[in-house]
């Protein structure tokens, strides 16, 4: 279980990594963006086993819900930061990603690319034999691993920085929430209610 949510996480840091010349082009509109972002962002920590609230009624469309945020100052408190974060977070996911990955496959499959009389260069290192090749090959595999954990801090960091942004200074949260415990309140209610009716019945049938 572990392993699929790392895996989780790194898929979703290398999303972020492609998106981030979207995210950057948002933010000329970073008003209408940052609640989607922000929501996005939501959903993205709750598919990686984070418990957070979404905040969009499943009954709104995403432009009434965007129009109804706009008026919301807890848009400008928690949306936007989480907005800001998750572009600064992609653009090291990128950067992470590109060279890190890159640069692993280079090693591991530098023999290969020997073969076809090609040296594959990674950063300072340039293989001269095909002795160095195969020395690159555990190298490469390092550099993968350690690409990996980056990208799991980094999603760990989204995390940590989204709950920041989302305790009690949001009122949406806090009415979603209070919605939530008043719907668990009735609905244990209407369960005590039929459990009561349902030993009267027994009773007097008995």
């Amino acid at each position: 279980m572990a392993q699929i949510r790392i895996a989780r996480r790194v898929l979703t840091e290398c999303i972020a990594a492609m998106a981030f010349p979207i995210l950057l082009l948002s933010i000329l509109v970073a008003p209408v963006s940052a609640p989607v972002v922000a929501e996005t962002d939501r959903s993205r920590a709750r598919w990686c086993g984070v418990e957070t609230m979404p905040l969009k009624p499943s009954d709104h469309s995403w432009a009434q819900w965007v129009v109804l945020r706009l008026r919301s100052r807890s848009m400008w408190r928690t949306d936007l930061p989480v907005f800001l974060t998750a572009v600064l977070l992609s653009a090291l996911s990128l950067l992470a990603a590109f060279f890190g990955f890159i640069g692993a496959a280079a090693l591991v499959f530098s023999p290969v690319f020997w073969l076809f009389g090609i040296a594959a260069q990674v950063g300072p290192f340039t293989p001269e034999s095909v002795g160095e090749t195969l020395l690159a090959m555990p190298a490469g595999i390092v550099l993968g691993a350690v690409t990996t954990t980056v990208l799991t801090g980094t999603s760990f960091l989204r995390d940590f920085l989204l709950r920041a942004f989302s305790r009690s200074r949001d009122p949406d949260l806090l009415a979603k929430l209070e919605e939530l415990r008043t719907s668990r309140a009735s609905l244990t209610a209407a369960f005590e209610f039929e459990r009561q009716r349902i030993e009267r019945d027994l009773h007097d049938g008995a």
